[in-house]
């Protein structure tokens, strides 16, 4: 159901309550369902790059996530799973304090 999922975004920031507070502590992110939401670049490596700008994070996450061999790849050329650890390692380069999995 939508319930789950809105409540999600609720969490991450991505939805306002219409009445009533929500507050957290920390950066919270979230992965969504859909990967392909968060691709908007040529290759995965652009993508993780625009998120921290720093060289050595990139690869050292692209690898924890067995990214590295992907790295010229285009988003879009990837396999489903192959697509959902790569918008984990940009998940993973905003380092969040929680992370909530759709």
């Amino acid at each position: 159901t939508a319930q789950p999922q809105f409540r999600l975004k609720l969490l991450c920031g991505a939805l306002t309550p219409y009445r009533g507070k929500l507050q957290t502590q920390g950066r919270v992110s979230m992965l969504p369902q859909d990967p392909q939401t968060l691709f908007v670049k040529k290759t995965v490596y652009e993508d993780l790059y625009a998120v921290s700008k720093n060289d050595e994070k990139v690869r050292n996450i692209a690898a924890l996530c067995c990214l590295t061999e992907l790295l010229d790849r285009h988003p879009y050329d990837l396999s489903g799973g192959q697509q959902q650890r790569a918008a984990l390692a940009m998940i993973l380069l905003q380092e969040p304090d929680v992370l909530l999995l759709d």
